[in-house]
């Protein structure tokens, strides 16, 4: 009669612990690898929402600017002035920010962009005149500088507001 052996399937405790070693060093690498994507995806999501946030800012104050018809009083981090509502009504308007690095630009006490940096308003006679820090009467070009956030974007534009008496 044959000894016949019995064949058992199945891997040895070697065998278990090398494929897990192997899976480990896998999964490192790929974590090493995806950290840096990941990275960047999160930082280009806070530039954009910047940029976002910069934009809306920039496109109120012009709103606020071009329907402007008389300037009380402006210098480099305020101004105050007059605008028509939709119904022709006059409202007293201002645009603030106090100074400090981190704290919000404020519309009538309220935010229209927090963490700046840098805020500030010079003021032209004309294209091609030098900037001012203050309001004069024959000033017709205001311009917005901001620096925002810790990502360092910087934006400037400039308003011609249209109805100043």
């Amino acid at each position: 009669m044959k000894n016949q052996r019995q064949t058992i399937a199945g891997f040895s405790l070697v065998e278990v612990l090398a494929a897990l070693l192997l899976v480990g060093i896998m999964v490192s690498f790929t974590g090493l690898l995806l950290g840096p994507i990941v990275q960047t995806f999160v930082n280009a999501r806070e530039a954009t929402e910047i940029m976002h946030s910069s934009q809306l800012a920039m496109a109120r104050m012009s709103r606020e600017f071009t329907t402007t018809t008389n300037v009380v009083s402006g210098d480099s981090l305020a101004i105050t002035y007059d605008t028509l509502d939709s119904n022709g009504v006059s409202h007293r308007r201002n645009i603030a920010w106090s100074g400090s690095s981190g704290s919000a630009l404020l519309l009538n006490g309220r935010m229209l962009i927090d963490d700046l940096k840098q805020f500030r308003l010079s003021y032209l006679d004309n294209v091609a005149a030098s900037r001012q820090s203050s309001w004069g009467t024959d000033t017709t070009i205001i311009e917005v500088f901001m620096d925002i956030g810790s990502a360092g974007s910087s934006y400037t534009n400039r308003f011609y507001p249209r109805n100043i008496r």
